[in-house]
């Protein structure tokens, strides 16, 4: 078990809490923010809790962390290591049972509307948190408060955090809620939990693309698979058993953040990471497609594509430590990777012979001659990798900017991070693809220029002795930017005197006039 003392917190409280960092175990203070079934006490289990059982998982692998909230109702079983908010490690959260998303309503606790309180109360009032757990929205769908704007009110809430003083750069996991069989006919709840948790991962998107660390974290589908074995008899909460599930999904998403195996980013754009075992490894680890799968997802026909008429020119500002495969446009060929049909790729290592080799600037300009309003993207997809085990050179990190048409500079649009892989995957590691969006299906209008910064990951892949990565191929999707429209229509206008003025104010025909102009 791994106890942060007083005199760290302390310390830490200077500095504004930051997100979870991939590769780092050291999480800070985590808050639970729930109702009933986050404060445990309809659970039949007095010792334990989501709480207590996501507390087990962290500590048994190895991880440091401390909880924190408003209060310490329900302990469950979770150490008691002090006896004031900042020596209390593990009791504190923010469940409160019956409590729904917004404002007081009905003699139940509003969570928005209380959130300034709660923000400067117990364990909060001195540690705030750097990773936020949320699992709001059952008391809205069961009590049937309002549910169309629910999920409206979940967004509310999370503006409301990131609005608080000392808030940071917190990683915020959002869930769906658990299911509801209190009533199965009419109406029928499983129905409007449905309709909540349909609504759950557009919210989280829109947080993404604000540029907040917020991801979604599927609580339902476990639960409603095991009902019977997960849920309370009430039809409404989870049992001991139950919490055991929630605990699991809220530390495999953590899992995920701390291992690189989900795309982190931070600007304003959603990105989505996939791997892929080597071709050489007929294991597959973990269920992974092997390199050849994303040989097809590169695209053929991308704005910056070799040759393209809309690509006036892609250029690199030193040259590649090693150019992998035949040809010289090693990052916009169209083509795979090495042993999969002549392939090219460029190594990208942190150091490498005379000097270093990252950060490594790559733009693509595009063509405005003929389409002089520039260019709608709408995807970036970005290809890394090798064809064999023994290396993981397929981690990705850079900075995506653009440039405007009429504009001299380029516009940061954030860093991105996929690094599924480390030393102890040398015999899986093949590829890794990295797509950034926008939920609005446009990341930028109006662009000339795009450019990525490949940057140094971090991780040690024993590559020739230096961190790196092989990048394979940048795709830019998109299409011209439409001109504005000239309808052609004479906005001219007339004035005219009122019939019943017959003197013709300030010489203005009468309004007859006009209206003998209408068609008919």
């Amino acid at each position: 078990m791994k106890f942060h003392t007083l005199v760290s917190f302390l310390g830490s409280a200077l500095a504004l809490p930051a997100a979870i960092t991939p590769g780092d175990t050291d999480l800070g203070a985590i808050w639970f923010v729930g109702d009933s079934i986050t404060q445990s006490n309809a659970d039949g289990d007095p010792d334990g809790s989501p709480r207590k059982s996501l507390y087990d998982l962290l500590d048994a692998a190895g991880y440091s962390f401390t909880y924190t909230g408003h209060h310490d109702v329900n302990f469950d079983g979770l150490p008691a290591t002090g006896t004031t908010p900042e020596t209390n490690l593990y009791d504190y959260h923010s469940g409160v049972s019956g409590s729904v998303i917004g404002n007081d309503v009905s003699g139940r606790h509003g969570m928005t509307q209380n959130l300034p309180s709660h923000w400067t109360s117990g364990r909060l009032a001195v540690v705030k948190p750097n990773v936020v757990l949320i699992m709001l929205g059952t008391n809205d769908v069961n009590a049937d408060i309002d549910r169309a704007n629910a999920p409206a009110r979940l967004t509310a809430y999370l503006d409301a955090i990131y609005s608080q003083p000392g808030i940071g750069t917190p990683t915020v996991l959002v869930a769906s809620i658990p299911p509801n069989r209190t009533s199965t006919a009419s109406p029928d709840k499983r129905v409007w939990v449905a309709d909540f948790n349909a609504a759950v991962p557009g919210v989280v998107g829109a947080q993404r693309a604000l540029g907040r660390d917020v991801h979604f974290v599927d609580q339902f589908t476990p639960l409603e698979a095991g009902y019977a074995t997960l849920m309370a008899g009430d039809n409404l909460h989870t049992n001991a058993a139950g919490n055991d599930s929630l605990a699991q999904q809220w530390f495999g998403k953590i899992e995920e953040i701390v291992d690189g195996t989900v795309a982190t980013g931070t600007g304003g754009l959603v990105a989505t990471g996939d791997a892929a075992s080597a071709d050489t490894d007929n294991s597959s680890e973990a269920g992974r497609a092997t390199v050849r799968a994303f040989v097809a997802d590169i695209a053929g026909d991308d704005l910056i594509q070799a040759g393209s008429a809309s690509l006036v020119d892609a250029v690199m500002d030193k040259a590649p430590s090693t150019v992998v495969g035949p040809g010289t446009s090693a990052l916009n060929d169209g083509l795979g990777y090495p042993a999969t049909g002549g392939g090219t790729g460029a190594f990208l290592p942190e150091a490498f012979g005379s000097g270093n080799k990252l950060p490594f600037t790559y733009t693509a300009t595009l063509d405005t001659s003929a389409n002089t309003a520039g260019y709608d993207i709408s995807l970036i997809r970005t290809f890394a990798g090798w064809s064999q085990n023994g290396s993981a050179l397929a981690n990705q990190k850079y900075e995506v900017l653009v440039s405007y048409v009429g504009d001299t500079g380029f516009d940061s649009l954030g860093t991105y991070t996929f690094a599924p892989f480390d030393d102890a995957n040398t015999t899986e590691a093949g590829a890794t693809r990295l797509i950034l969006s926008h939920p609005s299906g446009v990341i930028s209008s109006g662009v000339d220029q795009v450019r990525l910064v490949f940057l140094n990951h971090g991780f040690d892949n024993h590559a020739n002795t230096v961190d790196g990565s092989l990048y394979h191929e940048v795709d830019v999707i998109g299409a011209p930017t439409p001109l504005p429209v000239d309808y052609g229509i004479d906005v001219s206008g007339e004035v005219s005197s009122a019939e019943t003025d017959n003197s013709g104010a300030a010489g203005y025909p009468a309004a007859s006039a006009s209206s003998a102009e209408i068609a008919a």
